[in-house]
């Protein structure tokens, strides 16, 4: 999400597609009651792929609303959006960080951040740049935290998006033991120039 005002990112967030959204919300901090995320990786599903009974409400369910039903032993954390014009398409969170720990399966994903009930609902609410909160119903834990300041950055928020990708993959690589967003501080005051990120993220995923 690179839309600076909270109304213009709830605008984008509804627009996108699953596809999208799911490139998009790469990297971001993921507030839920008390525990702070970054979302490292999430899969978009189709309108047709959620036909399945287990993931019919999604179709009736505005983009921006959470839901989040048990599949096996394990539950889904599933953002609504727009397949195309329409309703139905979905997001799965898969990985994310919690505290310097990565957090990998849509199971423990859920678990980590607190998500116990089946068929649970709730909304995604937009903070300012790159911080959306996950506002659920019974079932989350802790109070909640306070929202994580804007930060500054040398290098254009719209590079760092771009880069996103390769960025989580050489955190997931090599920065594991640190947070997310204290991997992506230091690796940015260390780069000034785009030229040096490409760099330094080759050199990490490579090595």
């Amino acid at each position: 999400m690179t839309i600076r005002h909270k109304t213009e990112v709830q605008v984008t967030l509804l627009d996108m597609n699953h596809k999208e959204l799911a490139r998009q919300l790469m990297g971001a901090q993921l507030i839920v009651g008390g525990v702070a995320a970054t979302i490292l990786e999430a899969q978009g599903y189709s309108r047709k792929e959620n036909s399945d009974p287990l993931y019919r409400p999604l179709l009736a369910l505005p983009p921006g609303s959470v839901y989040c039903p048990r599949r096996r032993n394990a539950i889904l954390t599933l953002i609504a959006c727009r397949d195309g014009g329409e309703p139905g398409g979905c997001i799965l969170l898969r990985t994310i960080e919690v505290d310097g720990a990565v957090v990998q399966g849509p199971g423990r994903v859920s678990e980590a951040l607190g998500i116990t009930t089946h068929a649970q609902q709730g909304t995604l609410v937009p903070h300012g740049d790159d911080v959306i909160e996950l506002q659920l119903g019974a079932g989350t834990k802790a109070p909640s935290v306070p929202m994580p300041p804007p930060g500054g950055r040398g290098i254009g928020d719209e590079t760092v998006k771009r880069l996103m990708p390769l960025i989580v993959k050489a955190y997931m690589k090599s920065g594991k033991g640190v947070s997310f967003q204290a991997y992506l501080n230091k690796t940015l005051a260390e780069c000034p120039t785009e030229r040096d990120l490409r760099r330094r993220l080759r050199e990490q995923t490579q090595g």
